[in-house]
């Protein structure tokens, strides 16, 4: 089993050390901010890869668009905070070079050697933002942050920090991908905790420049 290493458990529960290097719960769950499980994700990935704290999107001021962070948080929070209907990872990486371009590159990543690419980004102690898609659901976007292998050394789970899922006090993901659970399928992975089959449609892989 791997799981990056800007993860802890401690009385507070799941925590990451942010840009301020102090540790901070680090799930984002419905209610914390406004908009789509893409943004929440986002913001997510972007405080394990230490370029925001949670304040910064959990304790509103008025950003400061003289600064990358201010044109960010701007961007995803103001302009797009409302947003229902989700992002698209390539409109994602189209706003992150049009407001974080200086902080971060990123690099869209498309179904396939997808799981591949997870693997590689969690062996480089990266997390990577994963998109899934479901046969009677709209899409779902979250953060892959560990996994397990099979025998034959593929992935057999990929661990998950999920928003749309309660957060947990006791673990180091709140969901998890169950890999080709399914033959003959567009829908061949099992996604818990909802007991239903997915598919891993693509990836957008951020990193801190």
């Amino acid at each position: 089993m791997k799981v990056i290493s800007n993860l802890r458990i401690s009385e507070q529960g799941l925590e990451a050390k942010g840009k301020n290097g102090k540790w901070c719960p680090v799930l984002l769950s419905q209610g914390d901010m406004d908009g789509a499980c893409s943004v929440y994700s986002l913001m997510m990935d972007l405080i394990l890869i230490r370029t925001i704290n949670r304040s910064d999107v959990t304790i509103r001021k008025k950003a400061d668009g003289r600064k990358a962070k201010g044109r960010l948080l701007h961007e995803f929070l103001d302009n797009h905070g409302l947003v229902v209907n989700g992002f698209k990872f390539e409109e994602l990486k189209a706003l992150l070079q049009s407001s974080f371009l200086k902080v971060v590159t990123s690099e869209y990543i498309d179904e396939d050697n997808i799981l591949d690419r997870i693997k590689g980004s969690i062996d480089d102690d990266m997390p990577i933002i994963i998109g899934i898609d479901f046969n009677n659901k709209d899409g779902h976007a979250l953060v892959a942050i560990g996994y397990d292998t099979n025998s034959d050394g593929g992935l057999s789970e990929i661990y998950c920090l999920d928003p749309g899922q309660p957060k947990t006090n006791i673990g180091y993901w709140n969901a998890v991908i169950k890999v080709n659970e399914y033959r003959n399928t567009q829908y061949k992975h099992l996604y818990l905790p909802i007991n239903d089959r997915a598919s891993l449609c693509d990836a957008l892989l951020i990193t801190k420049r």
